[in-house]
């Protein structure tokens, strides 16, 4: 995890210095679109897909935070295993909330372009968690399931055999 200030990349901030990780301002701008959009989602989807969803983003943030306050101290492994659990569990999280909003869209719970756009954030937000060692794809790949994003900007939620 790593945050960029003036220039300048660092690991973590100080209580002095209270600027957020870019890893966690992008997750939480995430969390606010997902309680935007689910707000609007039909009543009958509260507890299912709606508190799924924003129950896992919730995850994914505590997640990040408990990853970036993981104590490492030189030569000592305990820290980086422990960050490592962390940014492993907010990123089956950030699966498992893919998926999940990909069967409310099926379901129409909330619209494919929100869906694609929970897609689309969701992959800059996994690149973010493992330092951008990921490289940029046109595809990405959630729990075994291949969504290309190209073709969900084409996708009017019709046809849910394409996701």
């Amino acid at each position: 995890l790593t945050c960029v200030n003036a220039g300048k990349t660092r690991v973590g901030y100080n209580s002095d210095d209270m600027e957020e990780l870019i890893v966690i301002q992008k997750a939480k701008e995430l969390g606010e679109y997902i309680f935007l959009i689910t707000n609007h989602s039909p009543k009958k989807f509260r507890f299912t897909f709606v508190s799924r969803i924003q129950n896992l983003m919730l995850d994914v943030i505590e997640n990040l935070y408990r990853a970036n306050r993981s104590r490492i101290v030189k030569g000592d492994m305990k820290g980086w295993e422990k960050r490592r659990y962390y940014q492993r569990e907010a990123d089956t999280a950030l699966d498992l909330l893919c998926y999940i909003a990909m069967l409310a869209r099926t379901q129409q719970c909330i619209l494919p372009k929100q869906y694609q756009q929970i897609a689309e954030k969701a992959t800059e937000l996994k690149r973010l968690i493992y330092g951008g060692q990921d490289p940029i794809k046109d595809d990405l790949e959630i729990s075994g399931i291949k969504l290309k994003l190209a073709a969900l900007a084409g996708n009017n939620g019709n046809n849910a055999a394409n996701v």
